[in-house]
């Protein structure tokens, strides 16, 4: 299921040549608060080595997102492909502090973003640690992707795209309901975990199973 995910990933748009050997496809971005600077920023990326794709994390810090931006750019030697990400991930702090709104505007300035990616919660670690749990296998985006569509297909937890998270921090008109994970197992087998929702309504917060 994976790559067949990975296959319609990299049919789908409009690349050239140049453009693929000058960009990483980026799969799923984490943001944290940062431990000597402000921001976080963890994204994960698909490397393609011997005929195989795996998935491969890198982090910046920085005093704003953009210039957490230029650290991943000059860690890859490579500017990211950000419209393919599928998850993005957000810690608890930023949540409950109300830092989500800053990433809401880097995310949406300049549509380099698909609205439709998914949004969720991480407690009990920093979002980026979620990423690197399946580092060297399946890329987690994608994995964390088909979990949370399998959920919202059951029923479990309701979809939360950027767009509905992004309304919700700039207007507050509407509701928007974030799924909470969390990392489990030991550093041999990580899993991810779903404890439930997260709404956010008018600045107020609330958790629901």
């Amino acid at each position: 299921m994976i790559p067949f995910c990975l296959l319609t990933l990299l049919l789908s748009g409009c690349w050239d040549y140049t453009e693929l050997n000058e960009r990483n496809i980026v799969t799923a971005v984490a943001v944290d608060e940062g431990e000597e600077l402000p921001w976080l920023l963890t994204v994960e990326y698909v490397s393609f080595e011997g005929g195989s794709f795996t998935g491969r994390v890198i982090s910046a810090e920085g005093t704003t997102l953009p210039a957490c931006e230029e650290g991943l750019v000059r860690q890859l030697g490579r500017y990211p492909y950000w419209n393919q990400a599928k998850v993005l991930l957000l810690s608890e702090p930023l949540i409950k502090e109300g830092g989500y709104t800053g990433v809401m505007d880097w995310m949406v300035a300049g549509n380099r973003f698909s609205l439709g990616i998914l949004t969720a919660l991480v407690e009990g670690s920093g979002a980026g640690e979620l990423l690197r749990g399946n580092q060297g296998k399946d890329p987690q985006g994608m994995v964390l992707s088909n979990m949370l569509d399998d959920q919202v297909a059951f029923g479990r937890i309701p979809p939360c795209p950027l767009y509905l998270l992004y309304n919700a921090s700039s207007n507050g008109s509407r509701p928007a309901r974030l799924p909470r994970l969390m990392q489990t197992g030991d550093e041999e087998e990580k899993a991810v975990e779903l404890l439930g929702s997260l709404t956010l309504s008018q600045g107020e917060i609330s958790l629901s199973p």
